[in-house]
């Protein structure tokens, strides 16, 4: 789903990443001070990307590793799916 997530938030922002979902990001403080999120879950990091895009901010992207534990994730794939749609589609 990572695949085709960043598919859809490339298409729509036209900025140049790799993983839409990382929340590993280095952020210039600048673009901190113009772009806030509401969103509460999983999808901010999709909110974020949208905003910094609609003001024209950049963004790119490094390799790094993942490496995954032993835990679960908490994630509600149908609610985090409904709740990115909307955020993908949302006007800011």
């Amino acid at each position: 789903s990572n695949t085709i997530t960043t598919a859809l938030v490339r298409a729509r922002t036209g900025l140049t990443i790799t993983d839409s979902q990382c929340g590993f990001r280095l952020i210039k403080r600048r673009v901190l001070e113009y772009v806030s999120i509401t969103a509460p879950g999983y999808e901010g990091e999709t909110e974020f990307l949208l905003r910094a895009a609609r003001l024209r901010f950049r963004a790119s992207s490094v390799n790094v590793r993942t490496v995954y534990g032993t835990g679960a994730s908490h994630m509600s794939h149908w609610h985090t799916t409904v709740r990115f749609i909307e955020t993908l589609f949302a006007e800011y």
